[in-house]
């Protein structure tokens, strides 16, 4: 059961992730140093993202019993197949409301 809280908050962290990357480059700075903070802020919610993406990987295979073996491999496969589509999607339609 924890495992499912785990992927739920893993999810919710990267879709959080995901709208502040977009609402980031939505905003113009004027000088260098908001240009510098505003690229800090994006690589940082990157990392973030990427941490996630790793993060609901293991918790799914965690859940699916630990496979070492090569249905272990198609379950993370899938399982990272599906969550940067879902997150891909997700940009998509923030960036296409904010735009």
């Amino acid at each position: 059961m924890i495992h499912v809280l785990l992927i739920t908050a893993g999810f919710l962290i990267l879709l959080f992730a995901v709208r502040k990357i977009v609402t980031g480059e939505k905003s113009n700075p004027k000088t260098i140093l908001a240009e510098a903070k505003q690229i800090g802020r994006s690589l940082l919610l990157g990392i973030v993202t990427v941490l996630s993406l790793l993060f609901i990987t293991y918790e799914v295979w965690i859940l699916a019993g630990s496979s070492e073996d090569w249905d272990g491999v198609y379950i993370s496969a899938a399982t990272v197949i599906g969550t940067v589509l879902l997150s891909f999607g997700y940009y998509h339609r923030v960036k296409s409301k904010y735009s």
